[in-house]
């Protein structure tokens, strides 16, 4: 079915980064990341996470409402004397909205439900081999097999989709995206 590609705003909430990788040689990490929108503005850099040892599963990053909108690139780093990229990857939030069929980051069953129905939360899950660099060490230590980034959303309060010029306008289905 064809879907009207429609501007859709986002709260990002948290962050959750799964299997953390060891940065350095001691088995440390002090993650820490940036979001950019499409105009490539920088509108969130976290708080770096200090003190992560071997053996930690998980880390949370908690933020108020950081808004992002169409194309957003999100970087990971590891905190030094000179911040070392860790990885990166983009997503689109009218896919976070509107996950197509075949889509397994997400679905509807993925998001948490209030009294029966779903509630605008709304979470993106992304794998090892959707993340760009971490894909690419299969084989050192530095990147689990098992590695995982979810970032949890809330509508915007003035969330309301914002149509898109015609000229701008494409249909959405599975077969063109």
């Amino acid at each position: 079915q064809d879907l009207p590609y429609n501007s859709v705003k986002l709260n990002l909430i948290k962050v959750e980064l799964e299997t953390v990788p060891m940065m350095s040689p001691g088995g440390t990490c002090n993650p820490f990341f940036v979001v950019y929108t499409k105009q490539k503005h920088k509108a969130h850099t976290s708080d770096v996470v200090r003190g992560i040892k071997k053996g930690q599963k998980s880390v949370v990053f908690e933020m108020s409402n950081v808004t992002v909108c169409d194309d957003v690139k999100v970087e990971f780093y590891h905190k030094t004397v000179m911040d070392k990229a860790m990885f990166h990857f983009w997503f689109n939030t009218f896919f976070v909205v509107n996950p197509l069929p075949y889509d397994s980051r997400q679905s509807r069953d993925s998001i948490p439900e209030v009294n029966g129905s779903p509630s605008d939360t709304f979470i993106l899950t992304l794998r090892k081999d959707e993340i760009a660099t971490a894909n690419i060490y299969n084989t050192t230590r530095l990147f689990s097999p098992i590695l995982m980034v979810r970032l949890y959303f809330v509508r915007s309060s003035d969330s309301e989709q914002l149509p898109v010029s015609e000229s701008e306008q494409l249909p959405v289905s599975e077969h063109n995206v």
